[in-house]
Parts: C-alpha cells; structure tokens; sequence
C-alpha cells in the first residue's frame, strides 16, 4: 500500500510543481484515483485475497483425490524366534492321516522317522529380516464421493470470489460517502466562511450606522450574535471536514492527507426499477453466495448417497530390497478391494435426511434473500429519483434566495430595508447553497448503494463520468 502511495505522490508532485503551485490542504486526488488507492490497500480485500488463495489450493487437493496414492515404505521385523518348517512337522501330519484311516504306526518306528526327518527342511522367516519396497492405491468407484468433494471446492472457490465482490461493493460505497462527504463538508466550509465575511462586513457597517444614529442599537446587537452564530457555524463546519478527512484516509489506508477534486453529480437519467431488479438477480454477490451455498447443500446430498454404495479400489506393491527373506518370498502382489457397509446404525439414512433439510433451509433463505434486496433496490431507487425530484426546487429557491439578498443589498442602501433584512437575506442564501450539495450529495450516496445492492458497484464511475452526470458546484 505504501508503495501505491508513493507512486500517487510521485505522480501528483510533478504536476503541482509545473503550475508553480502549493497545496496546504492535501494531495488532491480525483474519485477514480482515490478508488485504485483504496483498492490497493484495503486490509479487507487483502484478508479475501489469502482466502481465494486458500480456496484455490483445497480445490486442488480436492482434485488430487482422482490420482493414485502412491507411498514408499520401510520396514524392519524382530521376532520372538524364526519361523522354520521342518521334516517332522509333514511327519507328523502324515502318521496323523494313517491314524486316521486306521494304519497304526509304532511309536519306535515314528520316533526314528522323526529324527531323521528332523535333519531336513529350511527357515519360511529369519528371526530378523526388513524390506523396502513402494505401493500403489487407485480409486475405481465411490459412489460419487470424489466428484462431489471436487464439486464443493470448485463452489467454496467460487463463493469466496463472490465474497471478494461483496467485499469491493462495500467499499466503493464507503469511499463514496466519506469521498463526497469531504468534499462536501470542505465546500460546506467555504460557504460558511463567506457568511461570517459577510457578516463581519455588516457589522462593521452597523456600528458605523449605529454611531450616527442611523440604525437603533438592538440592530447592531442582532447583527453581532449572527456574526457569533456565523463563527460557531463555520468552527462545526471545519470540525466536521477534519472528521471526514480522517475518515477518508481511514479508507485509503493511509496517513497523508488528500483534498476531494471531483465534483458531485445528479444523472439525467437513470436505468428502470426492473434493469436494477435484474442486474441483482444475476449478479449480486450475496444472492450469488447463497445460490452457491445451495449448490454446496446439493453436494452433500451427493455425498450422504455415496455412503450406500461400496467403494471399490485397485493396489498394488512391489519390494525393491529385501533382507534375510527368502528368496521363495514374493516380490511383488497386486489386487483390488471392495468396501460395503451392510448396517451402521442408520447412520447413512439420517445423514441423508439432514442434508435434505440443509437444501431446502437453504432454498428457503435464498427466496427471503431476494425478496430483501429487490425491496432494498425499490427504496434506494424511490429515494434517488427523489432527490433528483428535489434538485430542480432547491436550485429555483437558491435562485430566488440569491435575488432577494441582491434586492435586499440595494433596499438597505436607499434605506428601504433595514440590515436585519440583509442579514437574514444572506442566511438565507447560505442556508440554500448548503441545501443543494446536501441534495446532490445524498444522491451520489444513494446512487452508490443502489448499484451495490444491484452488484454492479463498478458502473458508479463510469456514470460518473457520463455525458449525463450533470456537475453540481456550491
């Protein structure tokens, strides 16, 4: 972030130096220039970008479970004694069958076989002995397990992007309100600075008045307190810029100060109600994320059924090294194994019933979803057309307001009116400049939230921009 910012300030200083200029009050820094800084250095979308990353990986591990397994291993045995097979022992089961079939053997006569029998036969395992050797394990059928499990980290991939969109949805209507809020809030500043002027002006006339008689004392009293109300005025003013200020390098990210250069706008004209309705249905982050949660929920119907079938595998090993092992001893072995639970104590059945419910829970929040953020979109788009509604009357009373006080100036000059009028008159005045940036304002907010409950927070600056974005000054 710091290395984004260094570079704005590279770029901006050159400028500013061209002109032959200073800047005390801040960088200046248009709206798009603000929006790739904030963009830049947000923790938020940092915080989501580790977690796509994360998403990214599970996904592959997930695909990883299509591969074989493959595995070396090492191993070393220490027996009680070696397993040997001697002569006697096919001895003895060979006088058991003739015993059996009723040919009895004289004890002396198997006692002699047995011994000399004893001298022949060999060692199946040594007593110690280790080999080393790979193994192969090759998934053939799990009842759909495998792409269910890639299935669902395809979707959790998925829903963090949609995650991030909601996260840079949030973020452009935050720098918009605390970008034009500043902007407002300075020029809102400079209005208030030109009435306590102007006051400051009349009340150096009423005392000049005053002193010759001209006007009663109760006039130039009243002139002083809307001087001192002017000052309060202007002093809220300036703490309410510094507020907003802060706030503004809050969302940048950044400890500099900067100076809004954008002006606010009110549009021409707007998209209908219904674009709005279907630019969220298609792409709202937060519907999309519970689509995606649906999905998700349908996946883990998958995997509950998988349970009810038998899972088949193919192996295979092979020993590359053996010690003190035979060489009748086999070097390599191959197969396949099946799985099937026949009973579980119902354990697939009620995991298949709850992943039932989980969908339908989920269908059922997905429909109160949507029904919130089309009613979230009619009222945001009622109170845009509103204020668009309300800027042709404010700018006619700013009009009429900026007559009058013209009126009132020469009135008081030919003695018609009083300095009482002037002064209300200016009040006035002030009064509808503010009005109107806190009309134009409140659109630009508002325009901002509509299109992120559409999930098209993008278009705001290109409106922005537009050829109907009509600029609003103080």
């Amino acid at each position: 972030m710091r290395k984004i910012f260094t570079v704005v300030i590279l770029f901006l200083a050159p400028l500013s130096a061209s002109k032959g200029q200073t800047n005390p009050d801040g960088i200046p820094v248009t709206f798009e220039d603000a929006l790739n800084i904030a963009v830049g250095g947000s923790p938020a979308l940092e915080a989501v970008q580790y977690e796509r990353t994360a998403a990214m990986f599970e996904r592959r591990a997930a695909q990883g479970l299509r591969s074989p397994s493959i595995g070396l291993s090492a191993t070393y045995v220490h027996m009680q004694k070696a397993w040997e097979l001697k002569g006697s022992d096919l001895a003895g089961g060979l006088f058991d069958d003739l015993g059996n079939a009723g040919i009895t053997v004289p004890d002396d006569i198997a006692n002699v076989a047995n011994n000399l029998l004893d001298r022949f036969g060999f060692t199946i395992l040594h007593r110690d002995f280790a080999t080393v050797g790979a193994s192969i394990t090759v998934p053939i059928f799990t009842g759909g397990k495998i792409n269910a499990a890639n299935r669902a980290a395809k979707i959790a991939e998925e829903t963090v992007t949609e995650k991030s969109r909601q996260v840079e949805g949030e973020l452009m209507s935050e720098l918009v309100e605390r970008y034009y809020g500043l902007l407002l809030a300075e020029q809102a500043v400079e209005v208030r600075r030109q009435v306590v002027e102007a006051m400051q002006e009349h009340l150096r006339d009423a005392i000049a008045l005053e002193e010759n008689g001209v006007i009663a004392r109760s006039e130039r009293l009243y002139v002083e307190v809307k001087l001192y109300e002017a000052e309060r005025d202007l002093t809220d003013a300036i703490s309410q810029a510094a507020t907003t200020r802060s706030a503004l390098s809050n969302t940048l990210n950044s400890d500099a100060v900067f100076r809004p250069v954008s002006t606010m706008f009110i549009l021409a004209g707007v998209p209908p109600l219904n674009t709005f309705r279907e630019w969220a249905l298609e792409k709202n982050p937060q519907l999309q994320q519970v689509e995606l949660g649906r999905q998700l929920a349908l996946q883990g119907i998958t995997l509950a059924r998988s349970e009810f079938y038998p899972q088949v595998a193919g192996l295979a090993g092979g020993n590359f090294y053996k010690y003190n092992l035979s060489k009748r001893f086999p070097n390599w072995v191959v197969g396949a194994g099946v799985n099937i639970k026949i009973f579980d104590g119902l354990q697939k059945e009620h995991k298949l019933a709850a992943s039932k419910n989980t969908v339908r829970q989920v269908e059922s929040m997905q429909v109160k979803a949507e029904n919130d953020i089309s009613l979230l979109i009619e009222k945001l788009y009622n109170d845009l057309l509103n204020n668009a509604d309300r800027m042709p009357s404010v700018e006619k009373a700013l009009e009429f307001a900026a007559e009058y006080l013209r009126v009132m100036n020469i009135s008081f000059r030919e003695g018609v009116s009083t300095s009482v009028d002037v002064i209300d008159a200016e009040l006035n005045l002030a009064s509808n400049r503010i009005e109107r940036l806190q009309t134009a304002y409140q659109y630009d907010l508002t325009l901002a939230k509509l299109f992120e409950a559409a999930g098209v927070s993008e278009y705001f600056p290109q409106y922005a921009r537009s050829r109907d974005a009509i600029q609003i000054f103080y």
